[in-house]
């Protein structure tokens, strides 16, 4: 489109290390904002993410951008509280940052027509399978068996961080 940007990862330290390879390859020029803390310490203090209190959003994904215009991914056939968002909109949590979701009504057919007629890189992930690829234990992750075999590593460090929590 010829609009100049900068690109921004937000880094949740329970990212796929599939997908944090992919972007540092093919997207060396992205601005990595990592968190104070990583996840693990603060599960400690806060707990288990879970469906209906969900605080790792908020802290590792969504504190960027402020004063900026954000382009995202997200699409409204992904749920229905998704399916309620506009185009384009004012953050709810901060009033300063404009959310641009150029995507929202393509249908999971369209991303994948876009991205083979462009010839656009993807991350390898979506070879094996994977419909979303997000955060590693997120609540929202429909075959967690799955996610725990093929990350074992990252839930062994979440289960050393619940057990810090309890004892």
């Amino acid at each position: 489109s010829g609009v100049k940007f900068d690109a921004h990862y937000n880094l949740t330290t329970i990212d796929p290390p599939e997908l944090v390879r992919f972007i540092r390859k093919q997207y060396p020029d992205v601005k990595w904002e990592r968190p104070k803390v990583n996840f693990y310490k603060r599960m400690e203090t806060r707990g288990v993410p879970t469906r209906t209190v969900r605080w790792c959003c908020q802290e590792y994904k969504e504190g960027g951008g402020v004063g900026r215009v954000v382009l995202t991914g997200i699409r409204a056939e992904e749920s229905s509280r998704r399916a309620k968002r506009k185009t384009v909109e004012a953050c709810q949590n901060r009033k300063s940052k404009v959310m641009v979701h150029p995507i929202l009504n393509w249908t999971e057919q369209d991303v994948w027509q876009f991205i083979r007629t462009n010839k656009l890189p993807y991350c390898s992930l979506y070879d094996e399978g994977w419909k979303r690829i997000g955060c590693v234990p997120c609540p929202f992750e429909s075959n967690t068996k799955r996610a725990m075999a093929r990350w074992p590593r990252i839930f062994e460090l979440c289960r050393k961080a619940i057990q810090k929590r309890w004892i």
